[in-house]
Order: C-alpha cells, then structure tokens, then sequence
C-alpha cells in the first residue's frame, strides 16, 4: 500500500479481494496512535491531507463497501478499473 501525502492513495494490483479495513480506519485517530515526535524528519498525522485520489484497479475486489464514500468525501477520482466492481461502482453514482 502506497500513501502519499499529497493525497494519493496506491493498492494497485495486489490481488486484493476487499478494501483493506486499515484503508478504511486511516483517518481514525485515537490518543493511542497519534505519536508526537516534532524531531522526526517523516511526516506526522498533522501533515495528513483528505485522500483526493485513490487507485484499486487490478484487483479482484467483487464489491465495493459504502465506506468509502463515508470515509472519503473528498475523493475526486477512484480507479477500479480492471476489477470486478467495476460495473456495480457505476450504478452506485457515488461521485
């Protein structure tokens, strides 16, 4: 899985058969897994920028969850291309 913080969001052909459920969760924050480490050179959870761009095509992903349009609002272009949900993510009309 490849996050950027530019709002880019990788899970290209990896065989998947689901959206992972850390894809869906990367956004809940609790007091646990927040770590505040200003002296850290990589990004920290408050450089974190809404996923605008999110690529699953080459999956086998049959269906997709409705969370994603829950958990991803400002998602402007979702590539499911080459999975099996292609056809029932145009009927959803989601964007």
């Amino acid at each position: 899985m490849i996050l950027s913080n530019i709002g880019n969001l990788n899970i290209s052909n990896l065989e998947l058969q689901e959206v992972p459920e850390d894809v869906h969760s990367m956004y809940n924050l609790t007091s646990k897994s927040v770590v505040i480490d200003f002296s850290s050179k990589s990004s920290g959870w408050y450089e974190s920028v809404d996923l605008e761009r999110f690529n699953a095509s080459g999956n086998e992903i049959p269906h997709l969850d409705e969370r994603i349009v829950e958990e991803f609002g400002g998602l402007k272009h979702f590539d499911v291309s080459g999975t099996p949900c292609k056809a029932e993510f145009r009927c959803m009309q989601i964007f």
